[in-house]
This record gives structure tokens, sequence and C-alpha cells, in this order.
């Protein structure tokens, strides 16, 4: 036998890089079905008007485009609710902002509403200071306050409201990096999920760029659930975060795109679904307050 052709034999063929079936359900063709469920969904607390979602998470994660892709979907084209900026290691969040949401380019606000935070970064000098997270997630954190890289809030809202409060806690981490994230950010989000469980706020994360992570669902976004790499993304965060797997949505946001895409629309949708449903949960448990 020839040396090429025991070479050739001895090289195992690289194993496929996806699944053969899905291994969690999409419905891909029930976008308006969705939508329209989120367009009318009910506060199940009369005590508040809106739910309160709040997104953490490392530098260039995705927070804001979340939030613009959200606000984009409902309102039927491209939207920048959101200011962001890629281009540099920091974050570019520098203020405590709460979104809002249209029905439509000119209709009312939805019953929800999503908070942007600066990004977390490597050591307790840089970055956002978990303690505006605890703040926030407790209703004390202003709208509009100034984040203070390393410092601690000192100024802190008086009789925070049940709408003040947050009332699901979304972490949201980049697929494609999820294995260069440094473990302080890891530390930190633990600690602010410490805070979040005692205050028995839900939690999601968002696993973002999923197309950046596999070149099969770069090509069929359709493809994110039978990708093995997307899977072991997934567990990886599960591991890091300690975030159940079914809490766990694998997304595309609007980056350079120019117009909606169906299937990026689906995959957001579900996952802003869930997360609406655990938020409204969790103030059904909350008594309302008396008139």
């Amino acid at each position: 036998m020839s040396f090429f052709k025991k070479l050739f034999q001895s090289e195992q063929p690289p194993s496929h890089p996806l699944m053969d079936d899905d291994w969690r359900t999409t419905y891909w063709e029930r976008k308006d079905e969705i939508i329209d469920g989120l367009r009318s969904l009910e506060v199940s607390n009369k005590s508040t008007a809106r739910l309160h979602i709040l997104l953490v998470g490392p530098v260039s994660a995705g927070k804001s485009s979340f939030i613009n892709s959200i606000d984009s979907i409902f309102q039927g084209r491209m939207t920048c609710a959101a200011i962001t900026d890629a281009s540099s290691n920091e974050s570019f969040t520098k203020m405590y902002q709460t979104h809002k949401i249209k029905n439509g380019i000119y209709g009312h606000y939805l019953p929800f509403v999503i908070s942007d935070t600066m990004g977390l970064e490597e050591g307790y000098s840089k970055g956002l200071d978990p303690n505006y997270i605890v703040q926030a997630m407790q209703g004390q954190l202003k709208d509009g306050h100034v984040f203070s890289a390393g410092h601690p809030c000192v100024e802190k809202a008086t009789s925070p409201t049940l709408d003040d409060k947050i009332h699901c806690l979304v972490m949201v981490v980049p697929a494609h990096t999820m294995t260069m994230v440094q473990q302080d950010v890891i530390e930190k989000i633990r600690d602010i999920r410490e805070k979040a469980t005692e205050l028995k706020i839900p939690q999601v994360a968002l696993l973002t760029k999923v197309d950046e992570a596999c070149p099969e669902v770069k090509k069929d976004l359709r493809l994110v659930y039978r990708s093995k790499k997307i899977e072991l993304k997934m567990t990886e965060c599960h591991n890091r975060l300690g975030v159940n797997l079914s809490h766990i949505y694998p997304v595309k946001n609007y980056h350079k795109e120019a117009e909606l895409s169906d299937d990026m629309d689906v995959l957001l949708l579900t996952a802003f679904k869930n997360i609406l449903n655990f938020a409204n949960d969790h103030v059904a448990e909350i008594p309302p307050t008396e008139d």
C-alpha cells in the first residue's frame, strides 16, 4: 500500500456540523401569530401598566441592537431607538435608558419597556458597577441616570413603584466570543443573578450573533437548532452563567441589514415572547397595591 493511500485511510472524515433533526421546535411560519399575541398582551397585575425588562451583559454583546431589533419588528421598518457603536472596546451606552415600544409607526405604546445598561468589563474599576444593576432591579435607579464607570450609584429614586422595578433580567452574551468573555465579567453576571434570585426575578439569557458562531447558520438561520456549534455555545453559556438551557435563546439582531427578515424576526419574537411571559408570571405573584 502506498504512503499516500495509508495517509488517506488514516484521516478521519470531519464530523458533520449539523444534526439530523432540530432539537428545539421553532414555528417559522407563525410570525404574525406571535406578534399579534404580543400586541394584545395584558399585564397580570393592575398595579403596573407595563412589564419592565432589563438587559445586562459584556461590552458589544448586542444589548442596544436587541432593543432596536424588537422596536423594528413592531414598527415594521428599521429603527434606531438605541444608538449603537461597535467600533470601540468600551461601552457606548453611558445612560440608564428605558425604551418604549410602539405598535406600528404611529401607534400606541405597548405594555412593555426595555431598559439598557452600560456594558460589563473586566475588573471592578472599569465598566458598569454591578450595584447599578441591583438598584435598577429594585426600581431605585432613575431613568436617564448617567453611569460612572467603576463607581456605584449614590442617587436613588424614592418610593419606587412596581412600574419602576424589573420584572425579568435578560443577560446578553455573544455566541461567537462566549469562550473569550473574561471570568471577571462572568462573576459579575453571576453576582447579579444571585441578587435577582433573592428578589425572585426571572432570568433569561440571549445568545446573540449566532451567525458569526456557525457558518451553516450564517447561510441559513433556520439551521440554528440543528447546528452542533450553537448547541455547544448554549451549553457553554449554561455552564458559565448557570442559566437553564430552556431559558437560553439564540438570536441574530439586526446589524447590517436594510430590510426586515421573517426568519430573524421569528427567533427574536420567540425569545421576547418567553421573556414577557416570565415577566408577567412574576408580577402576577405580587399583591396589587390598593387604590
